[in-house]
């Protein structure tokens, strides 16, 4: 049986972007919409090591993998990364999934 996981949208409190049913893998989401350091939002728990500022590129990242440590890792490295990027590393390991919601934008699919 299928764990079904909600994935939250992070603009729209109580509203889900979409539901995944997972069997024997994990998933783990990335979002500036977590913690924030001031009011607009501008700089969050996420920082860029290259320039310091918080990432606004996506909405969301969320990865499927066979771990949660996997997932989380990926999830936040995706964060700083143009979807190119993420494709060719997706692209490179079967057993992941990254699900990415570009800022104003449409849900992104990439792997398996």
């Amino acid at each position: 049986m299928p764990w079904r996981v909600g994935l939250a949208d992070p603009d729209k409190p109580g509203v889900l972007t979409e539901t995944v049913d997972l069997v024997d893998r994990a998933v783990a989401t990335s979002a500036g919409a977590g913690f924030r350091f001031d009011r607009a939002g501008r700089f969050t728990h996420l920082f860029d090591p290259t320039t310091g500022r918080s990432p606004s590129r996506y909405s969301t990242v969320s990865v499927i993998a066979p771990t949660a440590t996997e997932a989380d890792a990926l999830s936040t490295a995706f964060s700083l990364m143009p979807v190119s990027r993420i494709r060719d590393i997706v692209s490179t390991r079967p057993n992941v999934q990254a699900r990415i919601v570009e800022a104003g934008g449409p849900l992104i699919v990439y792997g398996a």
